[in-house]
C-alpha cells in the first residue's frame, strides 16, 4: 500500500479570506484607541465547558479594566438595555442600506443619562462602563436584518472586509499533533496513518491563540484545512477545493457536531 504524508494547511487567521462573507459592515473598536487593534480574551466559536450549559462562544471578548468607558462601534440608536447585574448590557441598532445591524455590549453598565431611543455616535458617546468584576465587554454582532426587530444570526466580529477594524493577529494557532486521528468514514473505526484507504474522516484539535495569558488561549478556530503531500514532501497529491480549506466558522450554523475537517477518498 502506498503511504501518504499529511500536511495540514491551517489558514487560521481571523481576517483571512472568507468566501461565505456575511456582510461588510465595519466598526471601530469600542475602547480607545479606536483605530488600533486590541487584544481578544475570548474568540467567536470558542467552546465553553460550563458543565450544565456547554456552548460555543457567540461573540468576542475585549479585555478592559472594570469601570472604563465603552463607546459604540457604529453610529446608531439605543434599542434596549439592562442596567442591573453582571450581565448588564446595551444594544445599539444601526441602519445600513435599509437593513438593520444589532450590536450588543454585554457586561457594560449603561450610561445613566442614556435611554432607549437615544442616538449615539461611534467613538464619541459613552454608552456605559465595564461592570465591576467582569474586566471585558462581550460584543455580540448579528447579521443585517430586513426589519428593525429581526432576531438574526450571530456572526464573527473579526472577519475580512467587516466587523471590528483593524484587527491584527500575529499569533499562530497551536496544532495538537497528538490529537490527529483517522477514521473509516462515519464509523468509530480508527485507522493508522499508514493504513489509509477508501473514504476517511480526519480529526484534529487546533487551538487559537491571541496572547500569552490563559484567557487568550482558546479553541475558536476560524479557518482550517489540509493538503496531502507525497512521501518526499515535495509534491501535493491532493487538496480540497479552495486551496485546501474545509472549515470556515462565520456563524454558528456552519458548525458540525464532530468537527471533522473533511471526508475524502484515498485510493
Amino acid at each position: 500500500m502506498k503511504k501518504f504524508l499529511f500536511s495540514f494547511l491551517l489558514l487560521f487567521v481571523f481576517n483571512s479570506m472568507n468566501h461565505a462573507q456575511l456582510d461588510d459592515v465595519k466598526g471601530i473598536w469600542p475602547f480607545p484607541p479606536f483605530q488600533s487593534s486590541h487584544g481578544i480574551n475570548g474568540a467567536f466559536a470558542e467552546f465553553r465547558n460550563t458543565l450544565s450549559s456547554d456552548h460555543f462562544h457567540n461573540a468576542v471578548d475585549i479585555g478592559e479594566p472594570d469601570g472604563n468607558p465603552c463607546y459604540p462601534s457604529l453610529d446608531g440608536t439605543v434599542y434596549t438595555l439592562e442596567r442591573n447585574g453582571s450581565n448588564a448590557f446595551i444594544r445599539i441598532i444601526t441602519k445600513v442600506d435599509n437593513k438593520w445591524k444589532h450590536l450588543t455590549y454585554l457586561h457594560i453598565r449603561p450610561n445613566p443619562s442614556i435611554s432607549v431611543g437615544d442616538s449615539v455616535k461611534k467613538g464619541v458617546t459613552v454608552i456605559g462602563s465595564v461592570v465591576s468584576g467582569m474586566g471585558h465587554v462581550h460584543l455580540i454582532e448579528r447579521e443585517l436584518g430586513n426589519n428593525i426587530d429581526d432576531y438574526v444570526t450571530e456572526i464573527n466580529n473579526l472577519r475580512k472586509n467587516g466587523g471590528l477594524t483593524p484587527y491584527v493577529d500575529n499569533w499562530a494557532p497551536v496544532i495538537h499533533e497528538s490529537s490527529l486521528k483517522f477514521y473509516v468514514n462515519a464509523t468509530p473505526e480508527q485507522l493508522k496513518a499508514d493504513q489509509l484507504h477508501g473514504k476517511v474522516d480526519i480529526q484534529i484539535k487546533i487551538e487559537e491563540i491571541n496572547g500569552t495569558s490563559s484567557s487568550q488561549r482558546n479553541n475558536g478556530t476560524y479557518i482550517a484545512g489540509y493538503r496531502i503531500w507525497n512521501e518526499a514532501g515535495i509534491e501535493i497529491i491532493y487538496e480540497p477545493a479552495d486551496a485546501g480549506v474545509k472549515y470556515r466558522f462565520g456563524n454558528p450554523l456552519t458548525l458540525t457536531s464532530t468537527m471533522c475537517l473533511s471526508k475524502m477518498w484515498l485510493r
